[in-house]
């Protein structure tokens, strides 16, 4: 069972269970039900971010460490010692009570006896000197020092989020569009839904693709916590929404990017594309164009047939623009050529017996009737009789 969650009062900071700075146990530091400790576990990627974060805040008691870099690590790390489920993003949306934390944490650090990793000297690689005193048998030494809370230096009103990070993400298999293409889709009544891409002040040159069931604007707000002022560049909606966004990340995939570690909620973003935002929306609207307009799944979330013929048209990497260029192309055949190269697997053709046709007073002119020909189609269940540039059924 969740725990109950108390009252905003039991929020504050002398709550949270901060233990040393060392203390290295998972169990979230967040109050729960009657003062307690929250039950949940951190996650294993957690964790890890944890004991590398608080190396780095340790060594970061060095003199020549900027203040403002220990506190935004600070603040990174009071996030993650929270749960993912219930009081990390509390904790985030409460900007005074976090800073408090953050203030806590680092007079933890100061006031108490921290372990920082030795340092070699730059002309003798082997460890400096150690005495009784200040060092202990794993290698780490002491270093007291004291910090003034009540100093203008030291407040932690102004903590600004930690610069984001976006690195190349290749997950995924380059451009591998036709694999996904043919796969059957697991929900075919998933119904519509919207595919958003928006744009981020922090983050020039890059977009970010996604997709929701409803609300766009809902789930831009919900963006806007981890990317302040972020702005809706592009909004479409598609059938299939799902398989639509995984389309278009598979066509651009080769500039995909994820964000190494939010400044915010501590997670990772992997749906950042370094392209301009003109092309983005193109490619949006190409595939919005190709699903609106040609039926690509049966009802049971199979592919149509034709597409494994339409695929295997083109030996270059499949892309919307492409697969709409083959369509359009048979499209147009099936106007201007003979009937024949239009139906499949024509089983039978000869000439008409015109029963139930009024029979012509004189022979029509060859510029008339160019021909009349019965098709039987093998997927047909009519008889078409074509007179010029017309069809008739009978």
């Amino acid at each position: 069972m969740a725990p109950k969650l108390l009252p905003q009062a039991c929020f504050e900071p002398h709550k949270y269970f901060l233990g040393t700075v060392n203390h290295r146990t998972n169990q979230c530091i967040a109050p729960a039900n009657h003062g307690r400790q929250c039950s949940q576990i951190i996650s294993k990627e957690d964790a890890a971010q944890v004991t590398e974060l608080t190396m780095e805040a340790i060594a970061s008691t060095d003199a020549s460490t900027d203040r403002m870099q220990r506190l935004q690590l600070l603040q990174r790390l009071a996030l993650l010692r929270c749960c993912s489920r219930w009081h990390r993003q509390k904790l985030d949306e409460n900007r005074q009570i976090l800073q408090e934390v953050v203030a806590r944490y680092e007079q933890v650090i100061e006031d108490s006896p921290c372990e920082v990793p030795l340092e070699s000297s730059p002309g003798n690689p082997t460890r400096a000197p150690r005495t009784p005193s200040s060092v202990r048998g794993h290698g780490y030494a002491l270093r007291p020092r004291k910090v003034d809370l009540n100093s203008d230096a030291n407040k932690t009103d102004d903590i600004e989020r930690p610069a984001d990070l976006l690195v190349p993400y290749s997950s995924c298999r380059f451009g591998d569009v036709e694999s996904l293409l043919v796969k059957s889709i697991s929900d075919p009544y998933d119904g519509y839904g919207f595919v958003y891409a928006f744009v981020w002040p922090n983050a020039p040159g890059f977009v970010k693709l996604g997709s929701c069931k409803s609300s766009v604007n809902g789930r831009l707000a919900r963006w806007r916590k981890c990317h302040p002022n972020a702005k809706l560049a592009h909004c479409i909606a598609v059938p299939y929404r799902k398989r639509a966004e995984q389309l278009m990340h598979r066509q651009m995939s080769r500039q995909r990017h994820r964000m190494v570690s939010c400044g915010r909620c501590a997670s990772t973003h992997l749906e950042w594309f370094k392209m301009p935002t003109d092309e983005v929306k193109t490619i949006m609207n190409s595939w919005k164009e190709l699903l609106d307009t040609w039926s690509l799944y049966h009802e049971n979330g199979t592919v149509a047939p034709v597409w494994h013929q339409r695929l295997g048209r083109t030996r270059r990497s499949i892309t919307a623009r492409r697969l709409l260029g083959i369509c359009n192309a048979e499209s147009k055949a099936c106007h201007k050529e003979e009937p024949r190269q239009c139906v499949p697997k024509q089983r039978n053709m000869c000439t008409v017996a015109t029963e139930g046709i009024t029979p012509m007073a004189s022979p029509p002119e060859e510029s008339t009737v160019v021909r009349m020909l019965l098709v039987w189609a093998e997927d047909w269940d009519l008889i078409t009789i074509y007179l010029g540039d017309f069809w008739c059924t009978v």
